[in-house]
């Protein structure tokens, strides 16, 4: 005698299991599409944030280099005019085209700390700039990115003792990049040696 094979439900098994089966790829495939975007712009943040450290050395050198060419000023100008402040924001005066250091703020939550950015105003310019301002409010037609800029700009003597700037050998320049980004705080931090070697 021959049993008769019960096929009902079996149809609906295999449909249930493809179509699980399925649903997993394709939440698979958004998270890892998702991740990817994510991935990239907490890099495209920190190439950004990278970059405005290694500006604020140049800067820093900038000025030091400019000291040297004018003869008559010490090659450590505008490192330490307030004694024991060596913390400063990097901002950008547009009346006479120079960069600064304004010693007169200290920490990152300070408004000044923030970084803005200038895009060109005519259609053929193709260029933006981020820069630092003593205002407390952001100028007009430009954007606040989420980035904050200290530097410290410390004077060293040859045994790496912390000395008044007449006495320094070397400054101990660290740029320091905050921003915050999907809740988490993230920084940049370069450091650089600046020597006297004209002399």
């Amino acid at each position: 005698m021959r049993l008769k094979e019960n096929k009902s439900g079996q149809g609906m098994v295999e449909a249930l299991i493809a179509v699980a089966i399925l649903v997993t790829g394709v939440t698979t495939t958004v998270v890892l599409g998702v991740t990817t975007i994510r991935a990239g712009q907490v890099a495209q943040n920190r190439t950004i944030a990278d970059n405005l450290a290694r500006e604020g050395i140049e800067h820093v050198r900038h000025i030091r280099d400019t000291n040297w060419l004018n003869t008559s000023s010490n090659w450590y100008d505008q490192f330490c005019p307030i004694p024991g402040d060596y913390t400063a924001i990097l901002e950008y005066n547009p009346i006479i085209l120079a960069w600064n250091l304004d010693f007169i703020f200290n920490d990152m939550t300070d408004p000044q700390a923030r970084i803005f950015l200038e895009e060109g105003k005519e259609a053929d310019e193709k260029f933006a700039y981020y820069f630092q301002t003593d205002q407390a409010n952001p100028p007009a037609g430009t954007l606040t990115t989420p980035f904050r800029r200290l530097l410290t700009i410390t004077p060293k003597n040859d045994i790496h003792q912390t000395v008044d700037c007449s006495s320094a050998v070397y400054f101990l320049v660290q740029t320091s990049i905050e921003w915050n980004e999907k809740g988490a705080t993230h920084n940049s931090t370069l450091i650089e040696h600046l020597y006297n070697w004209k002399t």
